[in-house]
């Protein structure tokens, strides 16, 4: 896979992954998300509120690539690669743990590839509606009073990499990641991805992940991971007489479960791969509702929880999603809003191009 709509994707209903081989580059890039991370500005619109991007992790081999093959392991929701250069060969096991709050990517090599490069390459963390508009030359697009957030900042602290993106709206992203030696020369990349607001914590809870998964090794983790995911499936088995159904079917209940679980994130119009788009929130006028449509047939409302969880956690929001004079005994949700349901105030009813009654349908 060469593009991110190809890419094998990996997630645990927070922290998310893509991989595929950049194109026209050399190097494999595995895009990192996490559904937590938005920005907190006081307009309640895509430039306002919307998911931000983090960036991406880039693995450089020595020698360049001929040719390579990638397969997504349903059942045990790993990604296996490999890549085979002018030098030898990379193999890798790549996962988003089923419960923990880690990414991790174990390889092997051949030939003279042992001393391939990981390199770290931050975001923008602008809106991707801006970061689109952008990049096709439409500024007349873009609000002309909007600020751009500062670069990210890379440090080291106890043998753990760090990048960390402020806001200017308050609040912190950040990255971090360590590169461990296993046994016949196996590397082992963890990753953590936390965001925080209004606290500027991030760094402490994500050095925190890494090290706790560190003690806990890779099999371990690899064994607890593929129990969740061994478990999820059978309260959804069907068989179909059409073979290629059944693998969209089956391809729907791994892509739903990697969006989304009952106590994480709301699945907005990316789910946890977020890659730069003019639509970085949750759509409302029908997105959400035939998202989450088939998880009520599939026996997980146990997934579906989230939607729920969503919207009765965040009432205050709903009412600020009206205007004034009816927020006394209505709610509302406009087209778009942020995974915390902060959006625009909805019209009224046959003025303009209001579109009304949304939340009912969700």
């Amino acid at each position: 896979p060469e593009y991110w709509h190809e890419s094998a994707y990996l997630g645990n209903g927070r922290l998310g992954l893509m991989i595929y081989k950049e194109p026209e580059k050399n190097y494999i890039r595995f895009e990192t998300s996490n559904c937590d991370v938005h920005d907190h500005r006081e307009k309640r619109d895509v430039f306002g509120t919307p998911r931000l991007l983090t960036g991406h992790f880039a693995l450089h081999p020595e020698g360049e690539i001929i040719s390579g093959k990638m397969r997504l392991d349903l059942w045990n929701a790993e990604a296996t690669t490999d890549i085979v250069t002018t030098k030898g060969a990379i193999h890798l096991k790549t996962f988003v743990h089923a419960d923990d709050m880690i990414m991790i990517v174990k390889a092997t090599t051949e030939g003279e590839e042992k001393d391939f490069q990981w390199e770290w390459i931050a975001a923008e963390a602008n809106s991707p509606r801006y970061l689109f508009f952008k990049n096709q030359g439409k500024m007349d697009k873009i609000p002309q009073d909007y600020q751009l957030n500062p670069a990210a900042e890379i440090s080291k602290k106890d043998d753990i990499n760090l990048s960390t993106q402020k806001l200017l709206a308050g609040g912190e992203t950040v990255v971090g990641w360590q590169e461990s030696k296993a046994e016949k020369g196996e590397r082992i990349l963890w990753i953590n991805l936390t965001h925080t607001f209004p606290q500027t914590n991030a760094g402490e809870i994500c050095m925190k992940e890494i090290k706790k998964a560190g003690r806990q090794g890779f099999k371990k983790l690899q064994s607890t991971h593929r129990k969740w995911w061994n478990a999820y499936y059978p309260a959804s088995f069907i068989t179909l007489p059409e073979i290629q159904k059944e693998n969209f079917y089956w391809i729907q209940m791994y892509k739903l479960a990697s969006a989304t679980r009952g106590d994480r994130a709301l699945i907005d119009n990316t789910g946890p791969w977020l890659t730069e788009t003019p639509w970085p929130n949750a759509w409302w006028n029908l997105n959400v509702q035939l998202t989450y449509w088939a998880l009520n047939a599939s026996d997980h409302l146990d997934l579906a929880a989230s939607l729920e969880n969503a919207l009765y956690n965040h009432i205050d929001e709903l009412r600020l999603n009206v205007p004034s004079a009816y927020r006394s005994n209505s709610l509302g949700i406009g087209v778009a809003s942020n995974l915390e349901c902060m959006s625009t105030e909805i019209g009224i009813p046959g003025k303009g191009k209001a579109q009304v009654g949304l939340l009912p349908w969700a």
